[in-house]
């Protein structure tokens, strides 16, 4: 069972990663800018849009200077943020019409 739980995330880093190179691809210019386009868009609201900026940030350096990591800050993105995902993902599905919600 454990082995089946590294191998899907496993599977679910790699997707992630390509897809991420893959956007970046696009422009690299205009990458850091997304979430701002898709507030514009009216895809999500400006609140969520510096959320997930933020979130970004949070990412870099728990990736890149792990040992600059703060744990009372990573203990409080677990606690009061982790909810802004399922709140994009809800924006970007009601915008779509409600496709895959199933899920």
């Amino acid at each position: 069972m454990a082995d089946d739980v590294l191998l899907n995330k496993a599977a679910t880093i790699e997707r992630c990663a390509a897809r991420a190179a893959e956007e970046f691809a696009k422009d690299p210019a205009t990458f850091a800018t997304d979430f701002t386009l898709l507030a514009k868009a009216g895809w999500i609201n400006d609140d969520l849009a510096e959320k997930l900026q933020r979130m970004v940030g949070f990412r870099n350096i728990a990736v890149h200077d792990y040992q600059a990591l703060s744990l009372p800050i990573t203990i409080a993105v677990i606690e009061r943020h982790l909810g802004d995902f399922t709140t994009f993902s809800k924006a970007v599905l009601g915008r779509m019409g409600g496709a895959g919600k199933e899920r």
